[in-house]
């Protein structure tokens, strides 16, 4: 049996996808790992022309296969703040014996966010973390589209899973000049420093990052960081 695993380590253009294989015997040779990825949805996913990425057969001499999947195309099917339905890129794991047979793991769906969340550090009473995005090449035609309409952040408390009904803070910005003028020097990455303040020592926070556009909320990315 070969199951994929759900992603947790993702970027703006990069998925650690990985899969296990279950009851592995090392007597049935593996040819061929990979997985099948979709960027749009996941109908006929095994047999249509999506893109295959394949490991060498020296690497499958484990239970738990692991391959980075790197493609700029992820970043352009992020969330489209006038839809407030999640982009979902589709996976499946494979393997290829050398008796020919092909062994598919599950589906996986893994939703894409804006940005990511990187260099989290706490204190006592406060929490900092960076918020990075890349807007690629349509940086500017982006920002300019969004600019003042696209309300972004974070809801946090300290429950799991905070969101604009359950939370005990947030953050709130909008895309303004700031994304701009990182478009217009030639950067399509933007990066922002937040910091939480007035906080319990010793407890855990939950962040829930959110877009909002034209009254319609969507979430992202959810992660903890503890004060000390």
């Amino acid at each position: 049996m070969l199951l994929t695993l759900p992603v947790k380590e993702k970027n703006d253009s990069t998925l650690i996808l990985k899969a296990h294989l279950i009851d592995y015997n090392p007597k049935k040779s593996i040819k061929e790992f990979g997985f099948v990825v979709s960027l749009r949805d996941s109908s006929q996913l095994q047999t249509s022309s999506k893109k295959v990425f394949t490991q060498n057969p020296d690497s499958c001499k484990a239970e738990f296969l692991t391959l980075n999947y790197t493609d700029k195309d992820l970043l352009f099917i992020n969330p489209n703040p006038t839809n407030v339905e999640p982009k979902k890129v589709f996976v499946k794991s494979y393997v290829l014996q050398e008796n020919g047979e092909l062994i598919w793991g599950n589906l996986q769906e893994i939703d894409i966010n804006w940005g990511s969340i990187t260099n989290i550090s706490s204190t006592a009473s406060s929490i900092t973390f960076d918020y990075v995005i890349d807007w690629g090449s349509d940086c500017h035609s982006i920002v300019l589209n969004n600019q003042g309409r696209l309300e972004y952040g974070f809801f946090y408390h300290t429950l799991p899973n905070p969101s604009e009904s359950s939370y005990i803070g947030k953050i709130t910005e909008v895309v303004a000049n700031d994304f701009l003028l990182a478009c217009l020097f030639g950067s399509s990455q933007f990066s922002k420093t937040f910091t939480v303040e007035n906080l319990q020592p010793r407890t855990t926070y939950y962040f829930q990052y959110y877009t909002k556009i034209n009254g319609q909320i969507r979430y992202g990315e959810i992660f903890s960081a503890t004060t000390q």
